[in-house]
């Protein structure tokens, strides 16, 4: 797990620093409690004041705007008060709280739709939230409602600020060249109106995005800068951040000293303003920095405290992370009751949390210290749990590449129409301001619309080259997933085998070379189909059909089953994709295995038909049927489903007891 890094999302709507004088002023109006308009603003604006140097002061004001106007229901400026609540409590990792106060402003707007400071507020505030606990797409549909608010609503700092939550979004989604964009959008801005705050959350955003790609020079460079920043300008939640980013960059340079005094000069901070969950997170930055030192009890000590820490919290995403990380340096340190209880308790915890990642790595853990005390078959079960979730992490991550692809497509999409909109305002305005000059006018159009077409053609070619290159990383990433996956399980398989086989009788011996053979020649298997499904020279249907009539061959004449194979020949010249080719192959070889394995019939055949658009064929086979209401689906039907869902295909799987099973893949080919 990379480190975790504290780059705090808290900019709602930017407010410049209040004089003394006016906090003074503020003060005496609230003294008054006249209940009216300018006794509620001035509770919000001494919340701002201390949002980021005094948590409690702040909480403690927006708290009292809310309470106060109970008896009269809430206006413009309570709404903002409770915006800026949730948002604390929201940085503090206290969601419940956030969430509840976030519904005053809802029902506001509802009642009020035409208040747009208070819809501004609602939907930045909401968006910040949203992106912190991982709602990445639900924070991009917050943050679009505040790209349709008016600019002269907005202005031009909050334009900016928007552009610095998106670039956080982006970065979520591992957008790296929107990202890019809206931070130097953002820049432009803050530079422009000499906003420091602002400009301290740029830089950061800076720091994070050379973080992101390893430039830890670079990114210690931009941190600095935001802590600058963020001191002069007296900001003490947004240096702690600057603090612990750059501690997180130094332990990952080796500079260990230096990044646990970075760590203890944010916790004082944190301690203070009483953010527990930025606290919990410190504690395991100083406990990850202990365990790279090689000092496994100062580590252990650490985390330990991080997770009592967590238990305060509601909903801590990190608790089975630590509850992980306890265990592995309990195994580590040979406390082997330890190890196992905590590892286990971490695999509760994030089935509970719904943690997919937490959960792979407790298992892999789990495996690694079975393995070191030769409890091999042991080891060998949480090896294959771990394989398997991590085969479904991979399927999310390639869900959330293709939403990320779609999300550019939408926006690429929407620039290009807001180019042709402006351009043909540009035409008529010229067409009216110089009708005496007609021929000048029209050459002008001329040359806007040649423009135009370049640059379209010119992003057409882009876009191509994109896609070119993205369908070449797809393949790579594939042949990469599957090498890893398939051949990487068995040889892991094998070795656990090997170690029992080495530390067990004589007379068990047989059993496990017999089961390395096995894995060896399924290893061997696997190695041809990868190598044949890249082969361009298999492109061709016809060569699939061939491939998959020696396939059929080979295993159904040993079972002394007879097999016929019936294909129309409007196929030969078809041409599928890698993708298509593998996953169309690999089904068949499943229903092909199951036939064999236990229809025990006699015959198989097998269709094949292409029409209309689609590749149509069929397995059918004359055994003993089964009924599908009474068996347990397995991996192997799994894996077929996932496989035709990957291609965009239907598959149907037909039995019954004494009439055998049918099963009918549809795919598009067109």
């Amino acid at each position: 797990m990379k480190s975790i890094c504290l780059g705090l999302l808290f900019s709602f709507i930017l407010e410049g620093v209040i004089a003394q004088n006016n906090v003074d002023s503020l003060t005496a109006i609230v003294s008054q409690n006249m209940r009216d308009t300018a006794y509620f603003e001035s509770l919000y604006r001494l919340g701002v004041e201390f949002e980021r140097r005094d948590s409690k002061k702040a909480i403690a004001y927006f708290k009292r705007a809310i309470e106060d106007s109970k008896a009269a229901g809430p206006d413009k400026w309570t709404a903002l008060s409770a915006i800026r609540l949730a948002g604390v409590y929201s940085a503090m990792g206290i969601n419940d709280s956030a969430e509840l106060y976030f519904e005053i402003p809802a029902g506001f707007i509802q009642k009020k739709p035409k208040e747009l400071k208070v819809r501004l507020g609602y939907f930045t505030g909401l968006g910040i939230h949203n992106n912190r606990v991982g709602n990445y797409w639900e924070a991009i549909r917050n943050y679009e409602e505040v790209a349709k608010i008016d600019i002269s609503v907005v202005g031009k700092e909050n334009l900016a600020g928007n552009y610095i939550n998106m670039s956080n979004v982006y970065g979520g989604l591992g957008m790296v060249g929107e990202r890019m964009d809206a931070i130097f959008l953002a820049l432009d801005i803050f530079e422009e109106v000499q906003n420091k705050l602002g400009l301290s959350f740029c830089y950061n955003a800076l720091g994070n995005l050379y973080y992101s790609q390893e430039d830890y020079e670079k990114s210690e460079k931009w941190y600095q800068k935001s802590l600058d920043l963020r001191i002069e300008i007296n900001d003490r939640i947004g240096s702690a951040g600057a603090l612990s980013n750059l501690g997180i960059v130094m332990m990952d340079t080796d500079r260990f000293s230096e990044a646990l005094e970075k760590f203890s000069q944010a916790k004082v901070i944190y301690q203070d303003m009483g953010y527990k969950e930025n606290i919990s997170n410190t504690l395991i930055n100083v406990g990850k920095t202990y365990q790279r030192m090689g000092k496994l009890d100062s580590a252990l000590n650490n985390f330990n405290g991080s997770l009592r820490i967590q238990n305060e919290i509601s909903e801590n995403p990190n608790n089975a992370f630590v509850l992980a990380e306890i265990g592995r340096i309990h195994s580590q340190l040979a406390n082997k009751k330890n190890a196992e209880e905590f590892l286990i308790a971490a695999i509760n915890k994030a089935k509970v949390k719904n943690d997919p990642v937490s959960r792979r790595n407790a298992y892999q853990f789990l495996s690694d210290h079975y393995k070191r005390n030769g409890r091999y078959k042991e080891a060998l079960d949480f090896q294959g749990k771990f394989q398997s979730i991590a085969d479904s992490l991979q399927n999310a991550n390639l869900k959330l590449k293709l939403q990320t692809l779609e999300t550019r497509y939408e926006f690429d999409k929407k620039e290009a129409e807001i180019n042709l909109l402006k351009a043909e305002k540009e035409r008529d305005q010229l067409a009216i301001e110089r009708q005496s000059i007609r021929q000048t006018g029209i050459l002008i159009v001329l040359v806007l619309v040649v423009l135009i077409a370049m640059l379209l053609v010119n992003r057409y070619r882009i876009l191509n080259k994109a896609r070119r290159q993205l369908e070449i990383e797809k393949m790579r990433s594939e042949i990469a997933r599957d090498l890893h996956d398939d051949l990487g399980s068995t040889l892991s398989s094998i070795n656990i085998i090997s170690n029992m086989a080495a530390s067990s009788p004589n007379g068990n011996l047989v059993t496990s070379l017999t089961k390395i053979s096995e894995q060896s020649s399924r290893m061997m298997e696997d190695m041809s189909d990868i190598v044949w499904s890249i082969n361009p020279n298999h492109d061709t249907l016809e060569q699939v059909v061939i491939k998959m009539k020696t396939f059929a061959s080979e295993i159904l004449e040993p079972k002394n089953i007879t097999f016929v194979m019936e294909v129309n020949q409007n196929i030969k010249d078809l041409k599928l994709d890698v993708e298509k080719r593998k996953n169309l192959f690999l089904i068949f070889k499943e229903s092909i295995n199951n036939a064999a394995k236990y229809s025990e019939g006699s015959s198989v055949k097998i269709q094949i038909v292409a029409e209309n658009g689609s590749l149509k064929f069929t397995i059918e086979d004359d055994g003993k049927g089964f009924d599908p209401n009474a068996i347990k689906v397995g991996n192997g039907l799994r894996n077929m489903e996932s496989r035709a869902a990957r291609i965009n295909g239907k598959l149907n799987r037909v039995s019954a007891p004494g009439k055998g099973t049918s099963v009918t893949l549809e795919i598009p080919i067109t």
